[in-house]
Parts: C-alpha cells; structure tokens; sequence
C-alpha cells in the first residue's frame, strides 16, 4: 500500500476463509537459465526478502482471473446469420444452403450490387468464433434487449443476439436455444474430413450443447472488443460493390 510500492500482496484462503498462505510479490529477479525463473518475496510481517525460485503471476486485474471466453461455435458449423439491426441500411441475412457449402450468399442482395469476393460474406460466419470478453456484468432482471443478429447452425442450435443499455452503457447478451433441423443432414456432414469441433452434432448432443450454453450465458451481459461488437452489426454495404458493367 505505500505510494512507490512495486509489491503485490497475495492471500489464499481455504473454503472455511482461513489462511494458508499470505505473501508480499515483489520484481522478478535473474532467470537461472535452467533453473528456472525467480521472484522477490517475503512474508507480510517479516523484514526478510528472499530470492525465491520459480514464477507468480498475481494480477490486479479480475479479469485475469476469469475465463474470458464467451463460446467458441466454428463458422462450419453456421447456417445462415439474420442481422436484424444493421449500423446502416436494411436487415440482411448471410447463409449457406448446404453445409459443405464454403462461401455464403447474401440475401437479399442489394439492386446493382454483388459481393466484392466470393468469400467476402464468410467473415459473419465467424461471429462465434473464439468470442471473448473485454467486460462482463450480471444482467438486471428489468434490463430490456433488443434483437441485433439471430445465428442459426445446420445442427439446430441457435443464439440470438440482443444488445442492452445498463446506464447508459451497451452490452450484448446471447440467448441460446434450439430448433430441430427441417431436413436431417446427410451422414457425409457427420463423417466429412473436419476437426471434431466444425462437425455438426447430433440431434441430441445439439440440443444438450444449446441448454448448456443458455445456463451458462443466459445471467450475463458480455462487452466483446470492439471489432468483434460490430460485426453483429455490419451493414451489408461493407461486402458489396457495384456490378462491373
């Protein structure tokens, strides 16, 4: 707590909120080579430092402490992506009419435009990807959404995107859910040469992956970097361009 101090204190307490251990962290020290890493420590009511062997990575920060992780859903496995309220422009849908369909379409697709590539329109496949968080609150129960983007799986598993206002400050919250596919998938789509994790599941493992997602996010409002945000956002305008002739 001194003005010019480069400790960190560090208490770890067990589940009846004893202590079994109480340290000062100071700076890291010369690495040993293969000894390893070292550190400055010493006890909170003792004068003596030691050189200690080894790493402590105690942050300040909570969120150091937490899985930042929101859902990881691969782009293989996504249908078609609803974006309900772009920044810009009309509502719009990205999707796939097969699933070893690579590149999505856009619909509708604007008068005199088409896609800039024939990939451009797969960046919103993504949205699920590796999602994390920059920010993190419960949500209120009065906290009223509005629906931004609805993703859909082959599968039938669906997250739905809503952005809410706490304050004056936006976040996003997810609303897994799950509806049964209209058509079942070919086998190939369960058999295709993909990692384990851009297959589709089945029918029942989709629906128990939905249940638990909804548990799992359905308290929280979530604030992804900023790039992220807006891709549930994105106006179509930004993978269109006039048509060449």
């Amino acid at each position: 707590d001194a003005a010019d101090g480069a400790a960190r204190a560090a208490t770890v307490f067990d589940a009846e909120g004893g202590v079994l251990a109480s340290l000062l962290i100071g700076r890291d020290g010369q690495d040993l080579g293969g000894g390893g890493p070292t550190v400055f420590v010493r006890a909170p009511d003792e004068d003596q430092t030691w050189l200690a062997q080894g790493a402590a990575a105690v942050s300040a920060d909570p969120l150091d402490w937490v899985e930042d992780r929101v859902m990881d859903i691969r782009q293989e496995r996504v249908r078609r992506v609803d974006v309900l309220a772009p920044s810009e422009g009309a509502p719009y849908a990205v999707l796939r009419d097969a699933w070893d369909q690579s590149d999505p379409t856009l619909d509708p697709m604007p008068d005199g435009q088409e896609l800039t590539t024939p990939g451009a329109a797969r960046l919103m496949a993504f949205a699920l990807e590796s999602l994390r968080f920059e920010a993190v609150r419960r949500r209120p129960a009065d906290a009223e959404g509005t629906p931004v983007t609805r993703i859909s799986l082959f599968d039938g598993v669906l997250v739905e995107v809503d952005r809410v206002a706490v304050d004056g400050v936006e976040w996003l919250a997810f609303r897994p859910g799950f509806s049964a596919p209209e058509a079942p998938l070919p086998g190939a789509a369960f058999d295709a040469d993909r990692a384990d994790e851009a297959k589709p599941k089945r029918a029942d493992d989709a629906e128990a992956e939905a249940a638990a997602l909804a548990d799992a996010l359905g308290p929280w409002l979530f604030q992804p970097p900023s790039s992220r945000r807006a891709r549930f956002q994105r106006p179509a305008t930004e993978m269109t361009q006039a048509v060449d002739g």
